[in-house]
């Protein structure tokens, strides 16, 4: 049976947040204790989408026909747990992380219907975590109908250089 988080907590003091689920599965993730709702039909993408980036991403990537928002704050935890509020962040992106960074916010995303996996489209899997390596790639979470709209547009730079 897979490794995955079940229960979390992730406190960021400066947001004045405090995200938790607790380890009763029916119970529902909250955010400063009122209860976040669970994940509805995503609206349409478009120039006031705003998604949640490692800054590390644009070493790596390029976002090719995405006209909304780029954010960072910062914290992989707090980029998973803005998303699974759903109050106007859809998508957060990580560089690799190691199990301690996205754990907690996994199981919290989880519990509301949003989605945590690999940038290319592979499941996110705790095996090497619990080893102590980090993911395996780039991870993304969001609304899986999101994660269908929104992949392609992360294109990464070629390796291969063009002569002129």
């Amino acid at each position: 049976r897979a490794l995955r988080p079940v229960a979390g907590i992730v406190h960021a003091p400066s947001w004045e947040s405090l995200f938790v689920a607790d380890l009763d599965p029916k119970s529902p993730a909250t955010h400063n204790g009122v209860p976040l709702l669970q994940a509805a039909a995503p609206a349409p993408v478009d120039s006031n989408t705003t998604i949640i980036t490692d800054s590390k991403l644009y070493q790596t990537h390029q976002l090719r026909g995405f006209s909304g928002k780029c954010r960072n704050f910062g914290s992989a935890a707090l980029h998973i747990c803005l998303v699974a509020q759903q109050n106007g962040f859809v998508l957060a992106h990580s560089c690799p992380v190691y199990i301690w960074d996205i754990a907690a916010a996994h199981a919290i995303a989880a519990r509301v219907g949003i989605t945590v996996q690999y940038l290319d489209g592979r499941p996110l899997t705790y095996e090497p975590l619990v080893a102590g390596s980090p993911t395996l790639g780039h991870t993304v979470a969001g609304h899986p109908e999101l994660l269908a709209t929104l992949l392609p547009a992360f294109v990464p730079f070629s390796t291969t250089s063009v002569a002129s």
